[in-house]
């Protein structure tokens, strides 16, 4: 299996709260918003694969539902 390089973008459209919320914490935090993402999966990821959380348990946003 071969991994895209971090510059090869995947293009994610984020729900307006979603994308306020990445946007701020990268304003406050002085990282990139790809970094943000990638720091996000990175904490969320492992959690969904674990059954820690279950993914199809997420409460949707208003826009999904």
């Amino acid at each position: 299996m071969t991994t895209a390089a971090k510059t090869l973008p995947i293009p994610v459209r984020l729900d307006q709260p979603e994308d306020e919320v990445a946007r701020a914490l990268a304003q406050q935090t002085g990282l990139t918003l790809s970094e943000v993402l990638r720091r996000a999966c990175r904490f969320s990821l492992p959690k969904f694969k674990s059954g820690e959380v279950d993914i199809s348990r997420v409460i949707p946003t208003a826009s999904e539902k």
